[in-house]
């Protein structure tokens, strides 16, 4: 059944808190002005994407959402009515590589006093090496596929350490725990906006991807009306003056129109890596 006109706008983020939460309350913040109507963001930090028994889309608990790559296709490619469709409206995190495409980097960080001893990824043979989750874009996939190109495999590095969250990994590189870790290059950079005495301690080894933006995702009988409208709305965003400085502020270049084939670039690397996986030591 679909919603006519529903009351009120409600979201989940399940970002935070790798990524600010400032950005998706700017979001709704924004929605709720221009559509008129009152908005409710509710945010999950202990998982990326709904677990299949806690859909609150499929509760008609939310009606858009923000969540990782990896958890929205697998709930197109797992749950037969995942009641979730893409939001045609990519967000554009600013970065020098990315340029106007809505797409984003995992960045392989080390400190920067190790700079004499690693040069480029295969520097690292032998090291230990820190990454999130292993249902990871960032943190995990990106790094069996370059590891993959490389004709290797995770025995590649010494030990492997799964920290939990892309903000964990980066406290294992400072602490020394590790010699290098995978990192979403936004998460990173708000690290370092954050913690600016950091930033002389930590160095980008190299870059990886590019990877599909996180997509913004509709309940799949919210209203077409409703549909469109927010649409509309998040495309005209930067364009808006006083939102447009809001987007700045928060390291966002633009809100950009995209289709599921952004998303396959995620499941090329998925195919080419099918069979590997990084075999941690819990920390």
């Amino acid at each position: 059944m679909t919603d006519v006109n529903p009351k009120t706008l409600k979201a989940v983020t399940y970002l935070v808190p790798d990524l600010p939460v400032e950005i998706f309350e700017t979001f709704m913040e924004y929605l709720e002005e221009t559509l008129k109507m009152p908005s409710y963001l509710i945010y999950e930090s202990r998982w990326r994407s709904p677990p299949i028994d806690r859909n609150l889309f499929a509760t008609g608990e939310a009606d858009i959402g923000f969540m990782n790559s990896t958890g929205f296709l697998r709930l197109l490619e797992e749950e037969k009515d995942s009641n979730v469709e893409l939001c045609p409206v990519g967000v554009v995190h600013e970065n020098p590589m990315v340029g106007d495409r809505a797409v984003y980097f995992s960045d392989v960080i080390m400190r920067s006093d190790n700079g004499h001893e690693y040069k480029e990824f295969h520097d690292l043979k032998g090291h230990k090496f820190a990454y999130s989750e292993p249902n990871s874009m960032s943190g995990a996939y990106i790094i069996l596929d370059e590891l993959k190109n490389q004709k290797t495999n995770s025995s590649f590095f010494a030990d492997i350490f799964q920290s939990g969250s892309h903000l964990k990994s980066i406290q294992m590189v400072l602490k020394k725990q590790v010699d290098a870790a995978a990192i979403d290059s936004r998460v990173l950079k708000y690290f370092l906006l954050k913690n600016p005495h950091y930033e002389k301690e930590l160095t980008v080894l190299t870059s990886l991807g590019p990877m599909p933006t996180y997509p913004i995702v509709f309940r799949k009988n919210l209203s077409a009306e409703m549909k469109t409208n927010i649409v509309k709305a998040l495309i005209s965003m930067p364009k808006n003056p006083k939102w447009a400085s809001r987007l700045r502020e928060l390291c966002i270049s633009n809100l950009m129109s995209t289709t599921m084939e952004l998303y396959y670039l995620e499941k090329e690397i998925r195919d080419n890596i099918k069979g590997l996986t990084l075999k941690p030591a819990y920390y």
